[in-house]
Protein backbone atom coordinates (compact mmCIF):
# COMPACT_ATOMS: atom_id res chain seq x y z
CA UNK A 1 0.00 0.00 0.00
CA UNK A 2 0.92 3.29 -0.94
CA UNK A 3 0.50 6.29 1.42
CA UNK A 4 1.08 10.15 -0.43
CA UNK A 5 -0.08 13.25 0.19
CA UNK A 6 -0.18 16.42 -1.95
CA UNK A 7 -2.25 20.08 -2.43
CA UNK A 8 -3.48 18.72 -5.28
CA UNK A 9 -4.86 15.70 -6.93
CA UNK A 10 -5.87 15.76 -10.51
CA UNK A 11 -8.04 13.00 -12.24
CA UNK A 12 -7.74 12.52 -15.20
CA UNK A 13 -4.68 13.39 -17.69
CA UNK A 14 -6.64 14.80 -20.79
CA UNK A 15 -6.08 18.02 -21.90
CA UNK A 16 -7.84 19.88 -19.09
CA UNK A 17 -6.16 17.65 -16.56
CA UNK A 18 -2.27 18.34 -17.93
CA UNK A 19 -3.34 21.63 -18.23
CA UNK A 20 -4.54 22.02 -14.72
CA UNK A 21 -1.36 20.46 -13.34
CA UNK A 22 0.82 23.18 -15.71
CA UNK A 23 -0.97 25.99 -14.42
CA UNK A 24 0.06 24.58 -10.62
CA UNK A 25 3.38 23.96 -11.30
CA UNK A 26 3.87 27.63 -12.11
CA UNK A 27 2.65 28.82 -9.01
CA UNK A 28 4.69 26.40 -7.16
CA UNK A 29 1.67 23.89 -5.75
CA UNK A 30 2.51 20.47 -5.34
CA UNK A 31 0.20 18.66 -7.66
CA UNK A 32 -0.26 14.52 -9.17
CA UNK A 33 -2.04 13.57 -12.05
CA UNK A 34 -4.12 10.17 -11.63
CA UNK A 35 -5.21 8.68 -14.95
CA UNK A 36 -6.60 5.70 -15.05
CA UNK A 37 -5.45 4.52 -19.07
CA UNK A 38 -1.47 4.19 -19.54
CA UNK A 39 -0.99 7.11 -21.45
CA UNK A 40 -2.05 10.62 -21.64
CA UNK A 41 -5.00 11.97 -23.48
CA UNK A 42 -6.01 8.45 -24.10
CA UNK A 43 -9.98 9.43 -25.46
CA UNK A 44 -7.60 11.20 -28.50
CA UNK A 45 -4.95 8.42 -28.76
CA UNK A 46 -7.09 5.40 -28.94
CA UNK A 47 -11.01 6.18 -28.63
CA UNK A 48 -10.74 8.61 -31.99
CA UNK A 49 -11.30 8.27 -36.08
CA UNK A 50 -8.25 8.74 -38.17
CA UNK A 51 -10.29 11.44 -39.95
CA UNK A 52 -10.90 13.64 -36.64
CA UNK A 53 -9.42 17.54 -36.76
CA UNK A 54 -9.95 20.27 -34.04
CA UNK A 55 -12.64 22.30 -34.98
CA UNK A 56 -11.54 25.15 -33.26
CA UNK A 57 -8.59 27.15 -34.84
CA UNK A 58 -5.24 26.80 -32.43
CA UNK A 59 -5.28 29.63 -31.15
CA UNK A 60 -8.43 29.06 -29.26
CA UNK A 61 -7.44 25.48 -28.61
CA UNK A 62 -3.62 26.00 -27.40
CA UNK A 63 -2.83 25.28 -23.83
CA UNK A 64 -1.58 27.59 -21.21
CA UNK A 65 2.26 28.37 -21.81
CA UNK A 66 2.48 27.04 -24.95
CA UNK A 67 1.38 27.98 -27.83
CA UNK A 68 1.31 25.56 -31.05
CA UNK A 69 3.82 25.41 -33.53
CA UNK A 70 3.78 27.84 -36.09
CA UNK A 71 3.88 25.11 -38.96
CA UNK A 72 0.27 23.17 -37.44
CA UNK A 73 -2.67 24.06 -39.83
CA UNK A 74 -5.23 26.24 -38.39
CA UNK A 75 -7.40 22.95 -37.47
CA UNK A 76 -5.10 20.21 -36.39
CA UNK A 77 -5.69 16.64 -37.23
CA UNK A 78 -5.86 14.45 -34.20
CA UNK A 79 -2.31 13.00 -34.71
CA UNK A 80 -1.03 16.77 -34.60
CA UNK A 81 -2.69 17.27 -31.22
CA UNK A 82 -1.53 14.15 -29.51
CA UNK A 83 2.07 15.15 -30.33
CA UNK A 84 1.09 18.70 -28.99
CA UNK A 85 0.16 17.30 -25.53
CA UNK A 86 2.52 14.64 -25.29
CA UNK A 87 5.12 17.37 -25.83
CA UNK A 88 3.69 19.40 -23.38
CA UNK A 89 3.14 17.02 -20.90
CA UNK A 90 7.23 16.50 -21.21
CA UNK A 91 8.29 20.33 -21.27
CA UNK A 92 6.84 20.85 -18.02
CA UNK A 93 7.30 17.89 -16.35
CA UNK A 94 3.59 16.38 -15.76
CA UNK A 95 3.51 14.65 -12.21
CA UNK A 96 1.11 11.87 -14.38
CA UNK A 97 1.11 8.82 -12.58
CA UNK A 98 -0.95 5.71 -15.16
CA UNK A 99 -2.93 3.06 -14.90
CA UNK A 100 -4.63 4.22 -11.80
CA UNK A 101 -8.02 3.95 -11.38
CA UNK A 102 -9.56 5.91 -8.65
CA UNK A 103 -12.41 3.89 -6.61
CA UNK A 104 -13.31 6.26 -3.84
CA UNK A 105 -12.94 9.53 -2.56
CA UNK A 106 -14.38 11.19 0.25
CA UNK A 107 -13.35 14.51 2.31
CA UNK A 108 -12.54 14.35 5.83
CA UNK A 109 -14.09 16.79 7.90
CA UNK A 110 -11.28 16.45 10.62
CA UNK A 111 -8.65 16.78 8.71
CA UNK A 112 -10.31 18.92 5.74
CA UNK A 113 -8.29 17.25 3.28
CA UNK A 114 -9.66 14.51 0.48
CA UNK A 115 -8.80 10.86 0.87
CA UNK A 116 -8.79 8.20 -2.00
CA UNK A 117 -8.20 4.85 -2.87
CA UNK A 118 -6.88 4.22 -5.78
CA UNK A 119 -6.22 0.39 -7.44
CA UNK A 120 -3.33 0.51 -9.98
CA UNK A 121 -3.05 -2.24 -13.13
CA UNK A 122 -1.31 -4.68 -10.42
CA UNK A 123 -4.23 -4.88 -8.60
CA UNK A 124 -2.42 -3.41 -5.32
CA UNK A 125 -4.02 -0.41 -3.52
CA UNK A 126 -2.87 2.38 -3.04
CA UNK A 127 -4.27 5.31 -0.59
CA UNK A 128 -3.83 9.52 -2.05
CA UNK A 129 -4.72 12.36 0.99
CA UNK A 130 -5.01 16.26 -0.54
CA UNK A 131 -6.67 19.38 0.03
CA UNK A 132 -8.05 20.06 -3.15
CA UNK A 133 -9.09 17.65 -6.31
CA UNK A 134 -9.45 18.11 -9.14
CA UNK A 135 -11.72 15.93 -11.55
CA UNK A 136 -11.08 16.33 -15.34
CA UNK A 137 -12.47 13.21 -16.51
CA UNK A 138 -14.18 14.50 -19.75
CA UNK A 139 -18.12 13.42 -20.62
CA UNK A 140 -16.75 11.35 -23.09
CA UNK A 141 -14.58 9.33 -21.38
CA UNK A 142 -17.42 6.37 -20.79
CA UNK A 143 -19.57 4.52 -23.84
CA UNK A 144 -22.87 4.09 -23.44
CA UNK A 145 -25.08 2.07 -25.97
CA UNK A 146 -28.65 1.80 -25.77
CA UNK A 147 -31.03 -0.75 -25.70
CA UNK A 148 -32.64 -1.58 -29.19
CA UNK A 149 -35.10 -3.65 -29.53
CA UNK A 150 -33.67 -6.80 -31.56
CA UNK A 151 -30.38 -5.88 -31.85
CA UNK A 152 -28.99 -8.92 -29.78
CA UNK A 153 -30.02 -10.89 -32.88
CA UNK A 154 -29.09 -8.45 -35.58
CA UNK A 155 -25.94 -10.66 -37.47
CA UNK A 156 -24.62 -7.94 -38.71
CA UNK A 157 -21.20 -5.56 -36.96
CA UNK A 158 -21.90 -3.16 -34.07
CA UNK A 159 -19.32 -0.95 -33.09
CA UNK A 160 -19.33 2.22 -30.31
CA UNK A 161 -18.28 5.19 -32.05
CA UNK A 162 -14.73 4.47 -30.06
CA UNK A 163 -13.74 1.73 -31.72
CA UNK A 164 -14.45 3.13 -35.14
CA UNK A 165 -11.06 4.33 -37.08
CA UNK A 166 -11.66 3.81 -40.71
CA UNK A 167 -14.30 3.63 -43.57
CA UNK A 168 -12.04 1.54 -45.60
CA UNK A 169 -13.50 -2.13 -44.03
CA UNK A 170 -17.05 -1.13 -45.07
CA UNK A 171 -16.23 0.31 -48.90
CA UNK A 172 -19.98 -1.18 -50.68
CA UNK A 173 -21.75 -1.69 -47.82
CA UNK A 174 -24.58 -1.05 -46.25
CA UNK A 175 -23.68 0.97 -42.32
CA UNK A 176 -26.16 2.97 -40.47
CA UNK A 177 -24.63 5.36 -38.06
CA UNK A 178 -27.01 5.93 -34.85
CA UNK A 179 -26.48 9.68 -33.40
CA UNK A 180 -26.22 12.58 -35.36
CA UNK A 181 -23.66 14.20 -33.45
CA UNK A 182 -20.08 15.44 -34.28
CA UNK A 183 -19.00 12.10 -34.11
CA UNK A 184 -21.75 10.61 -35.73
CA UNK A 185 -22.23 13.12 -39.03
CA UNK A 186 -17.76 12.74 -39.61
CA UNK A 187 -18.08 9.42 -39.41
CA UNK A 188 -20.92 8.92 -41.91
CA UNK A 189 -18.75 10.85 -44.00
CA UNK A 190 -15.74 9.06 -43.38
CA UNK A 191 -17.69 6.45 -44.14
CA UNK A 192 -19.45 7.55 -47.75
CA UNK A 193 -16.08 8.75 -48.48
CA UNK A 194 -14.99 5.25 -48.79
CA UNK A 195 -18.05 4.21 -50.40
CA UNK A 196 -20.13 2.40 -47.78
CA UNK A 197 -23.84 2.96 -48.69
CA UNK A 198 -24.81 5.21 -45.53
CA UNK A 199 -27.49 6.25 -43.44
CA UNK A 200 -27.70 8.45 -40.35
CA UNK A 201 -30.42 8.28 -37.72
CA UNK A 202 -31.39 11.77 -36.48
CA UNK A 203 -33.41 11.09 -33.05
CA UNK A 204 -33.24 15.31 -31.95
CA UNK A 205 -33.31 18.82 -33.80
CA UNK A 206 -29.61 19.49 -34.58
CA UNK A 207 -27.78 22.75 -35.56
CA UNK A 208 -25.47 22.51 -38.55
CA UNK A 209 -23.23 25.09 -38.13
CA UNK A 210 -19.84 25.96 -39.73
CA UNK A 211 -16.59 27.18 -38.29
CA UNK A 212 -17.93 30.33 -37.50
CA UNK A 213 -18.77 28.80 -34.25
CA UNK A 214 -15.48 29.18 -33.09
CA UNK A 215 -16.34 32.77 -32.95
CA UNK A 216 -17.51 32.51 -29.60
CA UNK A 217 -14.24 34.28 -27.91
CA UNK A 218 -15.16 37.61 -30.18
CA UNK A 219 -18.59 38.11 -29.41
CA UNK A 220 -21.17 38.33 -26.61
CA UNK A 221 -23.65 35.62 -26.48
CA UNK A 222 -26.89 36.79 -27.87
CA UNK A 223 -25.56 38.48 -30.86
CA UNK A 224 -23.10 35.10 -31.57
CA UNK A 225 -26.54 33.23 -31.08
CA UNK A 226 -28.32 35.55 -33.82
CA UNK A 227 -24.84 35.03 -36.33
CA UNK A 228 -24.75 31.42 -36.07
CA UNK A 229 -28.93 30.95 -36.72
CA UNK A 230 -28.37 33.43 -39.44
CA UNK A 231 -25.36 31.99 -41.04
CA UNK A 232 -26.93 28.62 -40.72
CA UNK A 233 -29.59 29.52 -42.83
CA UNK A 234 -27.71 31.50 -45.74
CA UNK A 235 -24.99 28.76 -45.84
CA UNK A 236 -27.35 25.18 -45.46
CA UNK A 237 -30.84 26.57 -46.14
CA UNK A 238 -34.17 24.92 -44.88
CA UNK A 239 -32.36 21.76 -43.50
CA UNK A 240 -35.55 20.47 -42.19
CA UNK A 241 -36.07 19.19 -45.95
CA UNK A 242 -33.49 16.88 -45.70
CA UNK A 243 -34.55 15.64 -42.00
CA UNK A 244 -32.80 17.72 -39.75
CA UNK A 245 -34.95 19.86 -37.68
CA UNK A 246 -33.81 23.19 -36.40
CA UNK A 247 -34.00 23.52 -32.72
CA UNK A 248 -36.12 26.59 -31.38
CA UNK A 249 -33.56 27.70 -28.78
CA UNK A 250 -30.49 29.34 -29.89
CA UNK A 251 -26.87 27.21 -30.51
CA UNK A 252 -25.45 28.98 -27.12
CA UNK A 253 -28.62 28.93 -25.35
CA UNK A 254 -28.59 25.17 -26.12
CA UNK A 255 -24.71 24.60 -24.82
CA UNK A 256 -25.47 26.63 -21.64
CA UNK A 257 -28.82 24.74 -20.41
CA UNK A 258 -28.14 21.48 -22.07
CA UNK A 259 -24.58 20.95 -22.51
CA UNK A 260 -25.32 20.27 -26.08
CA UNK A 261 -23.03 21.43 -29.19
CA UNK A 262 -23.85 22.36 -33.04
CA UNK A 263 -22.50 20.28 -35.53
CA UNK A 264 -19.23 21.53 -37.19
CA UNK A 265 -20.37 20.71 -40.65
CA UNK A 266 -16.67 19.98 -42.63
CA UNK A 267 -18.79 17.97 -45.69
CA UNK A 268 -21.55 15.69 -44.66
CA UNK A 269 -24.21 18.30 -45.38
CA UNK A 270 -23.30 18.41 -49.03
CA UNK A 271 -23.71 14.43 -48.85
CA UNK A 272 -26.70 14.53 -47.29
CA UNK A 273 -28.56 17.58 -49.83
CA UNK A 274 -27.16 15.05 -52.69
CA UNK A 275 -28.63 11.94 -51.28
CA UNK A 276 -25.31 9.75 -50.79
CA UNK A 277 -26.02 9.89 -47.48
CA UNK A 278 -29.42 8.97 -46.17
CA UNK A 279 -31.22 10.59 -43.02
CA UNK A 280 -33.35 8.52 -41.05
CA UNK A 281 -36.03 9.07 -38.23
CA UNK A 282 -36.24 6.81 -35.21
CA UNK A 283 -39.29 5.58 -36.46
CA UNK A 284 -37.57 4.37 -40.01
CA UNK A 285 -34.45 2.98 -38.75
CA UNK A 286 -36.03 -0.33 -37.48
CA UNK A 287 -37.74 -1.21 -40.73
CA UNK A 288 -33.39 -0.98 -42.63
CA UNK A 289 -31.53 -4.38 -43.05
CA UNK A 290 -27.83 -3.34 -42.23
CA UNK A 291 -24.43 -4.83 -41.76
CA UNK A 292 -23.42 -2.57 -39.42
CA UNK A 293 -24.07 -0.09 -36.94
CA UNK A 294 -22.21 3.04 -35.28
CA UNK A 295 -23.41 4.88 -32.01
Amino acid sequence: MMNTEVEVIIVGAGPSGIATSVCLYHLSVSNIVLEREDCSASLWAKKSYDRLHLHKAKHLSELPYMPFPANYPTYMSKDQFIVYLENYAARFKVNALYNRLVEFAAFDESTKKWCLKVRNAESDSEEYACRFLEVATSQNSDTYVPEINGLDSFRGEVIHSIEYKSGERYANKNVMVVGAGNSGMEIALDLSSFGAKTSIVVRSPKYVTCRIYTLLKYFPINLLDWLLFFAGVVIFGDTTKYGIARPKEGVLLMNKKYQTFPVVDVGTFSKIKSGQIQVLTTGKMYNRRLCGICK
